[in-house]
């Protein structure tokens, strides 16, 4: 769901936020981003660990994004499939969401492996349901066409326990529209909680390992300020 917040901060950055970032002062966001990590390295970001100016960043843009671009759910709702039939099955399907869909840019996420009142939570944001989660990716889909190029969903491991499918990947976009030529590279972690019974994500928990802010600032700092991974295992 990382999705989610870099798309609204590049929206704010598309109508007017950018202007705010010229010249000295973004020089100055880029010394202070320096001085943050210096201060506040961790290994894994998770939402209950990060601090609540992050999260109230993201959910502002999050609710002025939704409400200046309201969705056609029935309209864009895609071909619906039948749930799966085993774990081995949710993995594939999930594998997919990766490899082929590029979930973590387009949102193109197979929802009928989920619970309709399935909880997402990510570092900066955490609701409930499947409509809610439709509702806060379907639009922004055209912002990647027009400011992210050569952006992909990287799968670097997938593995599955009797409770839950684990990924871990890289999610790389370049925002070569924006001067200071930002670039989004951030790994992460997400467990896909499921009922043993029926095979549906009831619970959608995404950590990153780098600390929430860090993943923020990525948005208004040149590429490769900040790396993209501080576990101690990132280059394996």
């Amino acid at each position: 769901m990382k999705q989610t917040f870099l798309f609204s901060t590049i929206l704010y950055l598309s109508t007017g936020g950018d202007a705010l970032l010229s010249s000295r002062s973004h020089r100055q966001v880029v010394t202070q981003a320096r001085t943050l990590q210096s201060l506040k390295e961790r290994e894994v970001s998770s939402y209950s660990e990060t601090d609540a100016a992050s999260k109230g960043i993201v959910s502002v843009l999050t609710n002025i994004f939704n409400a200046q671009q309201p969705i056609e759910v029935e309209s864009k709702r895609q071909k619906k499939l039948d749930p799966p039939t085993s774990s081995r099955e949710l993995l594939d399907r999930i594998r997919q969401d990766y490899e082929i869909n590029n979930y973590l840019w387009t949102g193109k996420l197979d929802l009928d492996c989920f619970d309709e009142n399935c909880r997402f939570t990510d570092p900066t944001i955490s609701f409930e349901g499947t409509e809610k989660f439709k509702q806060n990716t379907d639009n922004l889909v055209p912002l990647v066409t027009r400011f992210v190029e050569n952006y992909q969903s990287i799968l670097l491991d997938i593995e599955m326990t009797d409770e839950y499918v684990q990924t871990r990947w890289n999610m790389v976009g370049e925002l070569n529209g924006l001067f200071w030529k930002p670039k989004i590279d951030v790994i992460g972690r997400t467990k896909f909680w499921y009922n043993p019974k029926d095979f549906l994500v009831y619970f959608y928990d995404e950590c990153w390992e780098v600390p929430a802010y860090q993943a923020l600032l990525q948005i208004v700092t040149p590429a490769n300020t900040f790396p993209n991974s501080l576990a101690t295992d990132a280059s394996k």
